[in-house]
């Protein structure tokens, strides 16, 4: 499998994650590569987030958007867009 890891972004504390209108979440996914193409092969999808904790997938529509958080709680979250290359809103 392609390393896609240079269009990811990470939280944590000062990081971004998605927010928005969630698609469906996956459970058991092993990492963000993994997480990616499930939503590559999901036609609704845009964006995803992945928890590490628990290997949890959580994919979005193309309305979602990046925003910062602070604070703990958002440690192993990475998230990316269906296809490397594409841009990320980020809330305003």
């Amino acid at each position: 499998m392609p390393n896609f890891a240079e269009c990811f972004r990470e939280g944590p504390g000062g990081g971004l994650v998605l927010s928005g209108q969630e698609i469906s979440t996956s459970r058991g996914v092993r990492n963000p590569n993994a997480c990616q193409v499930v939503c590559a092969e999901t036609e609704t999808c845009a964006y995803f987030n992945f928890y590490s904790d628990g290997g949890f997938c959580v994919l979005f529509d193309s309305f979602a958007l990046a925003e910062g958080v602070s604070g703990p709680g958002r440690n192993g979250v990475t998230f990316g867009p269906r296809v490397c290359g594409e841009q990320i809103a980020q809330k305003s």
